[in-house]
Formats: C-alpha cells, structure tokens, sequence
C-alpha cells in the first residue's frame, strides 16, 4: 500500500529546534530540553544548591533547578 505521508526533509527536520530560554510548554520544546539536559554543558553547584542546564553556546543559561540534598536522596526541582 501506499501510504499519502512522508518523513524527508518535508517532515521533522523542517521543525524549528530553537532552544528554549525557559521551562518547556509544547512537546517539540521537551525534547530539545531533554537533549539539552543530557548533551549540553550542566552544571551542579553544591553550594549555591542548583543545576543550570546551558544553551549550545556553554555560556547562556536555559534553565535553573534547585537542589535538595540530605543523606539518603537529593530532590531536584522543576525548572
């Protein structure tokens, strides 16, 4: 059978992949963050109790979680 849809470059690469700047809304923003978040520069700062997610640049934050450690689980926040 023939099907009437296509993936090609008339499908997901014609998506916008812009980072977003703050917490993800649609669902193509949510996979980006999930990209960033595994493949970006982060940063966990024990003192100061975040993780800061960077954009591609390494030098502009997207997104900022607050840490909560005790002995036995550390909690991250939504960010």
């Amino acid at each position: 059978q023939n099907s009437p849809f296509t993936l090609t470059s008339t499908g997901l690469d014609n998506i916008s992949a812009a980072e977003p700047t703050e917490r993800a809304t649609t669902f193509r923003e949510m996979v980006v963050q999930l990209w960033m978040r595994f493949f970006n520069r982060v940063n966990h700062d024990k003192d100061g109790d975040t993780i800061t997610v960077y954009q591609d640049d390494s030098v502009t934050a997207s997104t900022e979680q607050t840490v909560t450690d005790n002995t036995n689980s550390s909690n991250i926040g939504i960010s």
